[in-house]
């Protein structure tokens, strides 16, 4: 093997590194434990009020109605729930690569790539992973990541977080010259 193909080698096993450790906490430590909608349908007591009942300081219909389909879909399954976060966390890291490599930031894509991994799959993350509930949550990430994407292939212009935060003042600004 040359010296150039174990450099990429290495390179990849340290981005590949993270997911693979979540996957396998998940695969050793996933339990398939219900736990609120999934509790009160494993007892019979679901009603059509406990989708909008409140939780912390929100209602979370939406997120509710996923837990539900996907429920339905897998037999109540939550480790197929582990295993879909941990997928859309990948899409995720494949997403930032994608923009990486067509921003023409080749040269540091090994870097972002590598803190995406790390940050993404912390294992201090871990719990979100290993609770099924951020399944109602992490789907707009990989596709607001991706319409970056689209946006940045099609070379339209977005808006960056200072200018859309300094946008609604624009009106009161002093007009003097």
């Amino acid at each position: 093997m040359q010296l150039g193909s174990i450099g990429k080698l290495a390179r990849l096993l340290l981005i590949a590194a993270p997911p693979l450790l979540i996957g396998w906490l998940i695969f050793r430590d996933g339990v398939d434990l219900p736990f609120g909608v999934f509790e009160k349908i494993a007892t019979g007591t679901l009603r059509f009020a406990d989708f909008f009942a409140q939780h912390n300081e929100h209602r979370i219909l939406f997120p509710r109605l996923i837990f539900f389909g996907f429920g339905r879909l897998t037999q109540w399954n939550i480790r197929a729930e582990l295993f879909v976060n941990w997928f859309l966390a990948l899409v995720c890291l494949f997403n930032v690569w994608q923009m990486t490599w067509r921003s023409g930031w080749k040269d540091s894509g090994f870097w972002i790539l590598f803190s995406s991994s790390v940050l993404l799959f912390s294992p201090l993350n871990r719990d979100n992973f290993l609770w099924g509930f951020q399944i109602g949550f992490l789907p707009p990430l990989p596709v607001s990541q991706r319409a970056s994407g689209l946006q940045l292939m099609c070379g339209i212009p977005s808006i960056s977080c200072s200018q859309s935060c300094c946008t609604p003042s624009a009106p009161f600004q002093s007009r003097a010259a």
